[in-house]
Formats: C-alpha cells, sequence, structure tokens
C-alpha cells in the first residue's frame, strides 16, 4: 500500500505541477496576444501621421517621431510660402537643416535687395535717357529755329545776313 501512496502522492504533484504549467502558458499566451495586438496597433499609428504611439515600444515611437518630423521638415522646405516654410523648419528639423533654411533665406533677402537695386538703377538710367532726349530735342529745336531766323534775316548787297536788333533777340531765346 505504500507504493500505491507514493503514486497517488506523485500523481497529485505531476498534476499539479502539469496544472501550473498549463496555467503559466495560458498567461504566457495571453501576454503574447496582447504583445501582438499592441504591435498591430504601433503598425497601424505608425502609418498615419496624427495617430498617437503609446502602443509602440520606446525604441520605436522615437524612430517613427523622428521619421514624421524629416517627412514634415522636407515638405516644410518645398513650401512656397515663406513664412508658415519658416516655421515648420523651426519646429521639425534639426539644427543643420535649420542653418541651412536660414542662409537660404538670406540669400532669398540678398538677391530680392540685388534685383530692387537693379531696378532702380534701370529706372533712374531710363529716366536719364529720357532727360537727355528731351535736350537733344530742344536743342534741335532751338537751332532749327535759329536757322530759321538766320534764313530770315535781312541781307546786304554781298549776300551776308545783317542781323538786327530783332533778329539777335530771336537768336538769344
Amino acid at each position: 500500500m505504500a507504493a500505491l501512496s507514493w503514486f497517488r502522492i506523485g500523481g497529485s504533484l505531476a498534476a499539479l505541477v502539469a496544472l501550473a504549467a498549463l496555467a503559466w502558458l495560458a498567461r504566457d499566451r495571453f501576454d503574447q496576444k496582447a504583445v501582438a495586438d499592441a504591435a498591430r496597433a504601433c503598425e497601424k499609428a505608425a502609418g498615419s501621421e496624427s495617430d498617437a504611439l503609446a502602443d509602440c515600444l520606446p525604441g520605436l515611437r522615437a524612430a517613427i517621431e523622428a521619421q514624421r518630423r524629416a517627412a514634415l521638415c522636407e515638405a516644410s522646405l518645398g513650401n512656397p510660402l515663406p513664412a508658415q516654410s519658416r516655421f515648420a523648419v523651426r519646429m521639425a528639423c534639426g539644427e543643420q537643416v535649420k542653418r541651412m533654411a536660414a542662409e537660404r533665406d538670406a540669400l532669398r533677402i540678398e538677391a530680392d535687395q540685388a534685383r530692387a537695386a537693379m531696378q532702380k538703377l534701370i529706372d533712374g538710367q531710363a529716366a536719364a535717357i529720357a532727360r537727355a532726349e528731351a535736350r537733344a530735342d530742344q536743342a534741335q529745336a532751338k537751332a532749327r529755329k535759329n536757322e530759321q531766323t538766320i534764313q530770315n534775316a535781312p541781307r546786304d548787297p554781298d549776300g551776308l545776313v545783317r542781323c538786327d536788333a530783332q533778329c539777335l533777340r530771336d537768336l538769344a531765346s
């Protein structure tokens, strides 16, 4: 009978160990399912720009956030609106990109100032040309008037022009 008692005790212990192992395996299965569900939720959140990354592991969350910032930074660099572009670059980009964007903005400002200075020079040159043309037109008109005055002036018997006082006043004006 002693052997049978040992078998009962041993069997009970084996059943208890087996039951504990089954409970541990079931718990592990539920833990693995929770990890898999969290991974699926993280994968879904990573594909979206606005979903929260609470279900992701810290390292993966940091990588996804860095990728989102890089995508925002890249999109902001091509933005045609300078004010929005500068703000997005400040918020999303790294130091080197911020420095390059600031240099780009400074070069744009310098180029705009150079264009304005060139336009001012072109406008000044156009005004100078217009003034010179007006002076030339006035000089030609005066020359034609003086030539007409000389043609209308009295002449002596040798054909030389004798300019009287009226003729001199006409030439002076």
